[in-house]
């Protein structure tokens, strides 16, 4: 005997076959799946990112000029024992050479300095070069470095100037050097940057004292043309000059102690300390006022 149970058959009429057919085909529009069929992507439209308040970095500025330009000497300048080599450079490490070609094409001086800046842009140099006592004439000086690939000149800048003769003294032609600020040669602003003038030597054996009184009286009126000023206050004066085993020992009268700011006692001590350096006996310099050292060139 045969227990399950079958299920009864139904059977629709023929006209409720359209209704089922009607009623599958709702269900299937409302819950089926909406997407897109299997193998057809929806359309993307590309969008402009949103602003996020960072840009990218710009990139710095390619220097399309020369790597050196100078601005001092000034062509077919005229220099008296010297001049300030002063101008820009963009040079590998920074480093500047500089030579003085005389008319016959002999080398009359030489060196190299260093510009103050980042490596890779333009920087700012200035130096003093000196020159023999005994040319005058034509002369080139060039300013160049040299390439890092075969150790050339490249970059090589020229300057026609004039050097004239330098007038003798009463005693053996030999002058002295005071030094002075000078903002328009100093590239940098180096409180400490002074600048040589020279004065005749005269006939006083003590020259180190001679050279202190030049400096305690200021640029003439051709130096102040040219821009040299004194940062020494009016009315010091020398009160004595020493020089044992090397150290000299300058006394000043109380007007020194007027000076003020921090720059300024820097440029004042580099004018005493440059105007004594230049003489081989002296290797280092003490300042007194009225005969003491404390708080001399103090801000």
């Amino acid at each position: 005997m045969n227990n399950r149970t079958s299920m009864p058959h139904i059977t629709l009429p023929p006209r409720c076959h359209w209704l089922v057919v009607l009623c599958l085909l709702f269900i299937t529009s409302c819950g089926g799946d909406r997407t897109a069929p299997t193998g057809k992507q929806p359309k993307q439209t590309a969008t402009a990112p949103a602003e996020t308040g960072t840009s990218a970095p710009e990139k710095p500025p390619t220097h399309t000029g020369p790597n050196i330009t100078v601005e001092l000497p000034a062509r077919d300048q005229k220099v008296l024992g010297g001049f300030v080599l002063k101008g820009e450079a963009r040079t590998f490490e920074n480093t500047v050479n500089y030579r003085v070609v005389g008319e016959r094409g002999e080398q009359v001086a030489e060196g190299n300095l260093m510009a103050v800046g980042d490596v890779g842009t333009m920087n700012p140099f200035t130096t003093e070069v000196t020159l023999p006592r005994n040319y005058t004439g034509r002369a080139t000086v060039e300013v160049f470095q040299f390439s890092a690939r075969d150790g050339r000149p490249v970059d090589v800048v020229k300057i026609p100037i004039a050097v004239r003769g330098q007038p003798a003294t009463a005693t053996d032609g030999a002058t002295v050097r005071v030094f002075f600020t000078n903002s328009a040669m100093n590239g940098n602003g180096d409180c400490r940057n002074v600048f040589s003038v020279e004065r005749p030597r005269g006939q006083s054996p003590a020259v180190a004292e001679h050279a202190l009184k030049e400096l305690l009286a200021g640029p003439t009126s051709s130096d102040r043309e040219a821009g040299y000023v004194t940062e020494l206050p009016r009315g010091v004066v020398l009160r004595g000059i020493r020089i044992t085993n090397g150290v000299a020992v300058a006394n000043f009268s109380s007007q020194l102690r007027s000076s003020a700011g921090a720059c300024r006692a820097e440029a004042i001590r580099a004018q005493i300390e440059r105007t004594l350096f230049q003489f081989p006996s002296v290797q280092s310099v003490i300042i007194q006022v009225e005969g003491k050292e404390e708080e001399v060139l103090e801000p």
